[in-house]
């Protein structure tokens, strides 16, 4: 119908952070479009010069966290804040080196 399925800001941070906010996805279209749009935002975000990339997710957002830790990001401290390198090879190889010192 050419109407919008969903709505999301990248932006850029001092140190090289990506920052993907407010992804909003009509709700019967979460499980499709979400990981293509995050990987659609990586790539931008990555030909961005961003060298990390961070979303803030709700606790009850099950999709997106699936989504997101599907895709290589980790919880930050607090669980709320997922994070990755843009680059997957080195992100591999950072987990590689948290599982080994776990």
């Amino acid at each position: 119908s050419g109407a919008p399925a969903a709505f999301f800001t990248l932006r850029g941070e001092p140190g090289g952070w990506g920052i993907i906010e407010a992804p909003l996805i009509l709700p019967d279209l979460r499980e499709k479009l979400t990981p293509s749009i995050l990987r659609w935002a990586i790539a931008w975000l990555r030909n961005n010069n961003a060298r990390r990339i961070r979303q803030t997710v709700l606790l009850d957002d099950s999709v997106s966290i699936r989504a997101l830790r599907e895709m290589g990001f980790t919880p930050g401290e607090t669980g709320l804040i997922f994070s990755r390198s843009v680059d997957a090879v080195a992100e591999n190889q950072d987990l590689e080196d948290k599982k080994a010192h776990a």
